[in-house]
């Protein structure tokens, strides 16, 4: 309630805040003409008045207050305020009480008449989904609660100030209030709804009903010829058949609108109060307050009855309106999405004859659902003899490394992409290809993987080039042997091997001897092809697969023997020395031979943690260091130990002979 209370507030200072001076001068003529109309009506109303404490059987001005309360809410309380006072004036005509308790039953009467649309506004905008009080069925079913609700504030506080200045006994006080709360009731049920139509229908709209009202000639004349007939013989001539007017009601609201509807039953209505109130009718053969009570409920069933059948037809042609626009706008939307669909199709067919990989789509069963030309020259098959075929049919030789990656699509929905495949696709293929397959799922509409969608590239090509680069990075572009980079990563890689099975790993450096000189006697073209030689010799003696001959650098050559000892290394070398010599390749500016030779260190260790692998070079390097010391053509072989010893030498070469540079 103190949120009520602090809505009011804020709607009246809100109001107050925006008001101009234009603003304000039509509001006070509009309060003036509130005024006014709620005296008149009010004067009317009095004429209907026939129990104690000055009730009436229907108060008009509740009906219009409500209407103009809910569209310009606090704005029209001072011409509710100013109708409401000088309305009950007529009374003190025939007030027998002191002026005192007619002033104060007027202000109470007054605050009465200003709280009732007030209360009734809130709760219909409150729970109403539409502002049409007969739009909906639960809105007209709120209308009905609301129209309830003000009343029952408004018949207590003029009922309870009654009572209190003595114009009613207790013994009436329950037949009084019941009576007036009817009363405005049943004005909020019969009139609001006409005058809320008017405002909310606009006059085109009510044209229309009207001209469709004069198009149906026949039915608009039998309804009001019946519904005259009816009111004339049961309000005048007092033949109990109002009850027939409900079924006129019915047909009413089917045929000619809720507007026409609602301005009929107010129409009933008048003519009910007013052959009531004359002493004629089917209600008026009773008492009067038994009277009253018969003619409040025939006229609040007939208002209800209207309200809810008229919200019930126009509920029925808003779900008929939105449904005939949801078939439009659904058919609208299947001729766009057929045209999407036509148009992707289209699309999806140049693109898969126009693409220039194998392309193909397969579904749960690993059946072909399409495939290009492109993917049908790569299986040496037709299209059509892809369609429905399974695809181990097509490529028996690929279902151990295809059928894991399409179960992995479906299984997770998520693409796999540039997978290798090394084989003979077609039968027609005589020499393995390499194709570079990317798979990707195609889902449903809940977004399930149903199909599988694949590309395939032919990188024969393009891979036999990335190998042939690859080999060339590793090979020495003179000698075609391992070149010093390769050797390096071979040499990490087997001293790590060696050092986890406890392996002997022995290197073997090989330097020509006054190679200089050479290149200065026979030129550097003779020059190439003796490191060209030497390095056939290496290559010749590194037998296994796991040995590795290089070039180290410029005259130097380097032999990796892994799983080879010190002693087979030696015996090795011997071999290498004696294929040169064989060779006799002439040196006319060696100081040791008149053919070339070799100077050859040898390093051999079995790696344990903590030892690196630079020792093992730097070993060999001082063994050829050793060799070039003794005088050049000769193999001498270090013990690892030597490394980190003064000069110790081992080897078959005399040591009696001069070294020379």
């Amino acid at each position: 309630m103190r949120k009520f209370w602090q809505r009011i507030l804020n709607e009246i200072d809100s109001d107050r805040q925006h008001l101009s001076g234009q603003d304000s001068l039509k509001i006070i003529g509009s309060n003036l003409a509130i005024a006014l109309v709620y005296f008149l009506l009010a004067t009317v109303s009095l004429e209907f008045i026939s129990l104690p404490g000055k009730v009436a059987s229907v108060w008009l001005p509740s009906g219009f207050t409500f209407a103009i309360f809910y569209y310009y809410r606090f704005k029209a309380l001072p011409g509710i305020i100013c109708g409401s006072m000088f309305g009950l004036v007529p009374l003190f005509f025939d007030w027998q009480f002191s002026f005192a308790s007619f002033v104060l039953f007027n202000l109470v009467c007054t605050l009465a008449n200003c709280f009732q649309p007030l209360i009734s506004t809130w709760i219909f905008q409150k729970k109403a989904t539409l502002d049409r009080a007969s739009g909906r069925v639960q809105s007209a079913s709120f209308f009905v609660i609301a129209a309830a609700a003000g009343p029952f504030v408004s018949a207590t506080m003029g009922i309870t100030i009654s009572y209190w200045i003595g114009t009613i006994t207790w013994k009436d006080y329950g037949v009084c209030w019941l009576s007036w709360w009817l009363a405005s009731t049943l004005a909020h049920l019969i009139f609001t709804p006409p005058i809320l139509l008017l405002k909310e229908l606009g006059w085109r709209q009510i044209f229309a009903g009207l001209h469709r009202a004069m198009r149906w000639t026949f039915e608009s004349s039998a309804i009001v010829v019946f519904t005259a007939a009816i009111v004339w013989i049961d309000f005048f001539y007092g033949y109990p058949l109002a009850y027939v007017l409900f079924a006129i009601l019915i047909w009413s609201v089917f045929r000619l609108g809720e507007l026409i509807s609602a301005l009929g039953v107010a129409i009933i209505s008048l003519a009910a109060i007013i052959a009531t109130s004359q002493g004629t009718g089917s209600f008026s053969d009773r008492t009067p307050n038994e009277s009253i009570i018969l003619l409040q409920s025939f006229i609040g069933i007939l208002s209800i009855t209207g309200l809810i059948l008229s919200a019930t037809v126009q509920e029925r042609q808003a779900i008929r309106s939105d449904l005939v626009q949801m078939l439009e706008t659904l058919e609208i939307r299947i001729e766009e999405r057929t045209a999407d669909l036509r148009l992707s199709e289209a699309q999806l067919d140049a693109f898969f004859s126009a693409a220039p990989w194998g392309m193909g789509i397969i579904d749960h069963h690993y059946r072909y659902v399409r495939v290009n030309q492109v993917l049908a020259k790569i299986n040496g098959l037709p299209e059509s003899g892809h369609l429905g075929r399974l695809i181990w049919d097509v490529v028996p030789g690929l279902r151990s490394s295809l059928e894991p990656l399409f179960q992995a699509v479906f299984t997770t929905g998520d693409s796999i992409l540039n997978q290798e495949i090394n084989a003979q696709i077609s039968a027609q293929s005589r020499i393995d290809n390499t194709w570079l397959v990317s798979y990707f799922p195609i889902f449903d509409m809940d977004h399930q993987p149903y199909r599988v969608g694949f590309l395939v590239m032919d990188i024969t090509d393009r891979k036999r080039l990335e190998l042939q680069l690859a080999h060339q990075a590793r090979i020495d572009g003179l000698t075609q042997i391992a070149n010093r980079r390769h050797f390096d990563e071979v040499l990490q890689s087997e001293w790590n091997r060696c050092l986890r099975s406890t392996q002997p790993l022995s290197l073997m450096l090989c330097d020509a001897d006054y190679f200089k000189k050479y290149n200065d006697t026979y030129g550097h073209l003779m020059g190439d092809q003796c490191l060209v030689a030497i390095a056939q010799v290496l290559r010749e003696h590194a037998r296994r697969s796991s040995d590795l001959a290089a070039r180290y650098g410029g005259e130097e050559f380097a032999i990796l023997l892994p799983n080879t000892t010190l002693a087979e290394a030696v015996q090795l070398a011997h071999q290498i020395r004696g294929q040169i010599h064989q060779l006799a390749i002439p040196h006319r500016g060696s100081q040791v031979s008149s053919h070339v030779t070799l100077s050859i260190g040898i390093m051999s260790h079995i790696p344990q943690s903590g030892d690196e692998v630079s020792d093992l070079i730097a070993g060999a390097d001082r063994s050829l260091y050793e060799a070039k010391q003794q005088g050049r053509d000769r193999i001498v072989a270090l013990p690892y130990e030597a490394i980190r010893q003064p000069s110790s030498l081992a080897g078959d070469m005399p040591r009696d002979r001069p070294s020379s540079r």
